[in-house]
């Protein structure tokens, strides 16, 4: 029985590849193929960040004068004082 030449095995994998829905990739290249099939990330780094609508520390304390909110920097300089003082 003689082996298969190299044609011959390409032929059958190009063939393989085609029956089977895969990509033919003949030299083993690296295409990146893997990292596309992956789940999407956009969706979850999205929703990782605040959105838009949610007011920000500095546009609450403006529209509610009246409450006393303290940040850490304020507590930090209002304990600077008075070690200073």
């Amino acid at each position: 029985m003689s082996t298969p030449t190299r044609n011959k095995l390409l032929e059958l994998y190009k063939l393989s590849c085609n029956i089977f829905s895969q990509t033919f990739n003949p030299n083993n290249t690296r295409t990146g193929a893997s990292a596309l099939r992956g789940k999407l990330k956009g969706p979850a780094l999205q929703n990782y960040y605040r959105s838009e609508e949610a007011p920000s520390l500095s546009e609450f304390r403006s529209n509610f004068n009246e409450f006393t909110l303290r940040t850490r920097e304020d507590a930090h300089h209002e304990k600077m004082l008075k070690l200073s003082s």
